[in-house]
């Protein structure tokens, strides 16, 4: 076993050497960190990429969406899918990107973020409410380990929808380091009425309400780096069935928008999945959100209550969590400011935030946060901006940047997204933190400064080079980390090329690089890599995101000395079924102390119906 995977290895890494002529189109992933304003897909949340992902393939129709819709997707707040409606009916179909861009809460910038995930058709009309469609989806996995031992992974999801106003999904994964565990499965099933604007949710279902501070379900971005990562754009109560439910609660849900307000509420059931082996361990959950919108923002005040029962559902023995908060967002001639103030009831401790974006001149875009999370605030269900995992025990300020300038360079691309950008563009971020309760013993008082700089440089229409450069400053543990990167970019139409090369220091010096090359016609995709690291130290890693199958986010991280190739392609064998293959070896020649390699194989069919 061990011989064969490495003759595969070799001979796709031949390969890799052969096919340096081939490319592809445009990368989802790069766009979809380019909504989120994320550095590199690496700062990129899985459940995000899932949902994005989905809209990729199946853009939403902005002259057919309900307000609903549209901020359930994620790509708009209440007030912007608001300000979307009312033009409709004022003014009719939006015609073009242009007409959308002059939407109040709009503007040119995110219109041009918007692109890849909606379409604009005309003429829409009211679909057969009879209709059913709906999506299935099957995944495998297996990993052999150069030392003999082999693992297995599989997942099987679901989701449909009627026109008449229902729909339910269901997803069973399995993963490597998993057994077959009937508590991973999650699923649902919704009615959503047309001109009532009431919805109902059984089931799965996440919560993402006002900046991310008190009620928000999900992992999200960490990082601060660019103006877009400094706002949190509230999808509200929206269904889930992703293969990773854990960020996700069950129970019964329902929003009612009558006029103006859009009132949430339920009843969350955490630790269901577990009820035979932690009887004990069930809590009750109610939450509620009330948002108001108005002429030019909208102003939210949600709540929630964790109580956990002793000896089964009923007898409320204790209180595990109470939260309150108040949001606001306001849109002012393309200028946004937002803020939220949140109360933790149990420890009675106050935490809050506020920012402001907007352009400032034809060339620059400014954001700035402050944010105040005490070392009491309980942060289980919080995703507000932060400088490390967890909205608590942080005081901190970021001050970030966005600019372009320079002519404007038409790109060659089968596409219509990016099809033109600015010579220069790029983004700066300084964040300043204190934490009030020491991280290390040794550690009076804990502070911390990032600064990043990210500087894209389109050289010609196909040629490009990206630069990005970030230092870590802290006062525990390892004091300094720094990071810089270089990506040479290369496309033409169907064909694309790039090579990156990445060198960060901490407690040593890690080193890494690939060679990443693909072609994508209209029925067949080839996507190859092959690359090398020398990371001695942990605290040295590099994360890199690998191209694998839709809803397959995955970002591994890289340690030790060896390199490693993979093989992906899509096969689009009818116009509503498509077949994912990828092939990934990695193996560590190059270590005093021998580390195992690994080969895996993973495949996934999708079908629309």
């Amino acid at each position: 076993m061990k011989g064969m995977c490495r003759k595969i290895f070799m001979a796709v890494m031949l390969i890799s050497v052969v096919l340096t002529a081939s490319g592809q189109e445009y990368d989802p992933m790069e766009a979809i960190a380019y909504f989120y304003g994320a550095v590199s897909a690496e700062q990129l949340d899985e459940d995000d990429v899932d949902r994005m992902e989905a809209l990729v393939r199946n853009p939403m129709d902005i002259n057919a969406a309900s307000i609903s819709k549209m901020v359930e997707s994620g790509l708009f707040t209440q007030y912007q899918a608001a300000s979307i409606a009312a033009y409709r009916q004022n003014h009719g179909h939006v015609m073009s990107m242009t007409e959308l861009a002059a939407i109040d809460g709009i503007g040119k910038d995110f219109a041009e973020r918007l692109s890849p995930f909606i379409c604009i058709r005309t003429g829409t009309v009211e679909p057969n409410r009879a209709g059913f469609g709906g999506e299935v989806c099957a995944r495998g996995g297996w990993k052999v380990s150069f030392d003999g031992s082999s693992r297995w992974s599989a997942g099987v999801k679901l989701k449909a929808e009627t026109a008449a106003g229902w729909s339910a999904g269901m997803a069973m994964p399995k993963t490597y380091s998993e057994k077959i565990d009937p508590k991973a499965v999650a699923a649902y099933l919704a009615w959503e009425g047309r001109r009532s604007g009431l919805k109902i949710i059984a089931g799965e279902f996440g919560l993402r309400f006002g900046q991310g501070l008190a009620l928000w379900t999900g992992m999200g971005m960490s990082g601060i780096s660019t103006v877009c990562s400094l706002e949190r754009r509230p999808s509200g109560l929206v269904t889930s069935s992703s293969f990773s439910a854990n960020y996700t609660l069950t129970g019964l849900a329902a929003r009612y928008s009558p006029g103006k307000f859009v009132i949430s509420c339920g009843l969350a059931l955490p630790g269901i999945r577990n009820i035979t082996e932690f009887p004990n361990d069930i809590h009750l959950m109610p939450f509620a959100d009330c948002t108001y919108l108005l002429d030019n923002g909208q102003i939210a005040l949600s709540a929630y209550l964790d109580a956990l029962p002793f000896g089964g559902l009923g007898n409320v023995q204790r209180c595990t969590e109470a939260k309150v908060s108040l949001s606001e967002r306001w849109c002012i001639d393309g200028h946004n400011i937002f803020s939220e103030l949140a109360f933790d009831f149990l420890p009675r401790a106050p935490a809050g935030l506020i920012g402001y974006t907007g352009r400032v001149c034809e060339y620059l875009r400014l954001g700035a946060v402050v944010r105040y999370y005490p070392a009491e605030y309980q942060a289980s269900r919080s995703n507000a901006p932060r400088s490390l995992t967890k909205c608590s025990n942080e005081h901190g300020a970021t001050l970030s940047g966005d600019f372009s300038f320079g002519k404007s360079v038409e790109l060659d691309r089968d596409d219509e997204y990016l099809s033109s950008v600015s010579r220069h563009t790029g983004s700066f971020s300084l964040d300043c933190a204190y934490f009030p309760q020491p991280k290390s013993k040794d550690d009076v008082m804990s502070r911390q400064l990032k600064l990043s700089l990210v500087w894209n440089f389109q050289i010609d229409r196909m040629f490009a080079m990206k630069f990005t450069s970030s230092c870590r400053v802290r006062t525990w543990g390892k004091p300094l980390r720094g990071e810089i990167r270089a990506d040479l970019l290369w496309r033409l139409l169907n064909y694309y090329a790039s090579f990156r090369a990445d060198v960060v220091k901490c407690n040593g010096v890690g080193l890494l690089g690939y060679a990443d090359i693909g072609w994508k016609g209209s029925t067949l995709a080839v996507w190859l890599r092959f690359g090398m690291f020398c990371i001695d130290s942990w605290d040295d890693r590099i994360y890199v995101y690998e191209r694998d199958a839709p809803g397959s986010f995955n970002v591994p991280a890289f340690s030790g000395r060896g390199l490693w190739t993979s093989l992906a392609g899509r096969w689009r064998f009818s116009r509503k079924g498509s077949l994912n293959l990828r092939l990934a070896l990695t193996d560590y020649p190059f270590m005093k102390n021998k580390k195992p390699g690994n080969a895996e194989l993973k495949f996934q069919l999708n079908w629309r119906f």
